[in-house]
């Protein structure tokens, strides 16, 4: 099956909120986020999680993996 965007988008809340939790409970385990150096994004789909991710540890070289 191709990649379809407009149907992945479908799907966008569903496919955001477990990313949304995940990312609240990390940063409550982290302490200071500034310290946080590096982060990674396994299968980031349209990059919406990475754009939080950038924005919850803004010192750390977030890298996205297809």
């Amino acid at each position: 099956m191709a990649w379809n965007p407009s149907q992945y988008l479908k799907f966008g809340t569903a496919r955001l909120r477990p990313a949304v939790d995940l990312l609240n409970r990390a940063s409550g385990m982290v302490g200071d986020p500034t310290k946080v150096q590096s982060v990674m994004d396994l299968g980031c789909g349209t990059g919406n999680i990475s754009e939080l991710l950038c924005k919850a540890f803004p010192s750390a070289k977030v890298r996205t993996h297809f």
